[in-house]
């Protein structure tokens, strides 16, 4: 009876790791743009004004205008300084290429910035839009004639894209074009969706979301605090030989249930107060130090995992530097820019999405540490899972300190990255329900705390957790 009713509680944990890797599949993010051959003109829609920005493709720049701007994906610096040095001799060449008008009428725009984007097909010129147009109402459709590159380089193309609408729902678009130009088709109609709040709340709250699947640093926080709470630290009552405590398995799901909620409540609690502060500007720190303390919260938490100082209280860790992760989160919502009004409410969406994704890591993780938990391989996983994540965030607080890059980062970035990281934590998945299944029927589990050392279960054994 009692291997048939653990056979159902670990189908129904296979069961929930599927059910959360099929959400996050869902969920993934697009693409980015930015190919050869290709020109783009961004607009954001804000509360009374519409501002754009138009990118070209500096390899295409330097072809028709002969400008000899340097394109060495190592020295960004000199590829910045060449852009402003010949930032008239571009907005002459770019004026008469894009023009923007509603109804008949045209409107006015100043250049203002430009600053240059390294991607994996070359550096872009980014040349920000100031549209002097007084907006009663934001337009729901307005015209854009663009034909830049078009007739000097055969084959090109270029896009229209809306980046941010809050009042759509759209935040940080990078790839989905709502318009194409080419050669014979040069002028579009650009259009946006009648204003809804909830489709602002979504993509907020989908953007809180995106941010856990491409911040590595975060995930690493919360499976490091993952990691012990299958486990609890003490020693048996009944070996009196012990000579100090040591990892044990929990005793049942509840327990070590209660104990992640407890840990992942209060990262929520904690990092939803920074979050909120530095977000209504309250309090706000420096990106730099801000990420070189996220990069120093997995490093002690890591460090815990291996010789515990909060004895079962891994929430207060969780809560400490769940502050700075809020700060962090804070600061990818200041690179919105978003309207006040609709501050308070981005930042209410984002949090939310923030607890989904932080929500789905740990569904999909936490049975397959809890499936382990009884099994003697689960020391090697907690004690090499913690070395190998500090590892990682040690050579991140080094890159932030000092600003430098030593090439980690991004190896960690290529392994976690959504949603291919989705297949190795499948693997992962029937593998623990495999050897759990193994060591059960070698009666080689690790007793449990309230069981005595040769007594239990046939399905005990005598091994026991260091």
């Amino acid at each position: 009876m009692r291997t048939a009713s653990l056979n159902s509680q670990l189908t129904r944990l296979l069961a929930a790791v599927a059910l959360a890797a099929v959400t996050l599949v869902a969920l993934a993010a697009p693409a980015s743009a930015h190919r050869i051959n290709e020109s783009y003109i961004y607009f954001n829609v804000l509360e009374d004004s519409i501002e754009a920005r138009l990118e070209l493709r500096v390899d295409d720049i330097n072809e028709v205008l002969d400008l000899g701007i340097p394109t060495d994906p190592d020295n960004p610096e000199a590829v910045e300084a060449a852009l402003l040095e010949n930032q008239s001799t571009l907005e002459e060449f770019s004026r008469p290429h894009l023009r923007l008008s509603e109804g008949g009428n045209s409107w006015d725009y100043t250049f203002t910035d430009i600053e240059a984007l390294d991607t994996e097909t070359g550096y872009f010129a980014l040349l920000s839009l100031d549209i002097e147009e007084e907006f009663t109402e934001i337009p729901r459709a307005w015209e854009v004639e663009l034909d830049v590159f078009f007739d000097e380089l055969p084959g090109n193309r270029g896009f229209g894209l809306i980046e941010s609408y809050w009042d759509g729902g759209i935040f940080n678009n990078e790839a989905n074009a709502l318009v194409d130009f080419d050669a014979g088709d040069t002028v579009k109609t650009m259009t946006i969706d009648a204003p809804s709040f909830l489709a602002g709340m979504w993509g907020t709250v989908d953007l809180g979301i995106e941010h856990i699947e491409i911040g590595t640093d975060h995930i690493l926080f919360v499976l490091v605090l993952v990691l012990p709470s299958v486990l609890v630290f003490g020693r048996r009552e009944s070996d009196l030989a012990a000579t100090g405590d040591s990892w044990m398995p929990a005793e049942d799901f509840k327990s070590s249930l209660w104990k992640v909620l407890k840990i992942a409540t209060m990262f929520t609690i904690a990092h939803s107060v920074t979050l909120t502060l530095a977000g209504l500007g309250v309090f706000e720190l420096p990106g730099r130090p801000v990420e070189a303390l996220i990069a120093l919260s997995i490093i002690a938490a890591a460090l815990h995992n291996l010789r515990p100082v909060f004895n079962d209280k891994e929430w207060l860790i969780a809560f400490g530097f769940g502050l700075f992760h809020g700060l962090g989160f804070a600061g990818l919502l200041a690179d919105l820019g978003l309207d006040r009004t609709n501050r308070v409410w981005s930042l209410l969406g984002f949090n939310i999405g923030v607890e989904i994704g932080q929500a789905v890591i740990i569904l999909i993780t936490f049975p397959i540490l809890y499936m382990l938990r009884r099994t003697a391989l689960y020391t090697h996983v907690l004690r090499w899972g913690s070395i190998v994540m500090a590892a990682v965030a040690t050579n991140w607080f080094i890159e932030r300190v000092f600003d430098v890059e030593t090439g980690l980062g991004d190896i960690v970035d290529k392994v976690l990255k959504f949603p291919r990281v989705l297949l190795p934590l499948a693997a992962a998945a029937v593998f623990a329900f495999a050897w759990q299944r193994r060591e059960a029927s070698r009666n080689a589990l690790i007793p449990l705390p309230s069981e005595d050392a040769g007594g239990g279960s046939s399905e005990d054994a005598e091994p026991a957790m260091v």
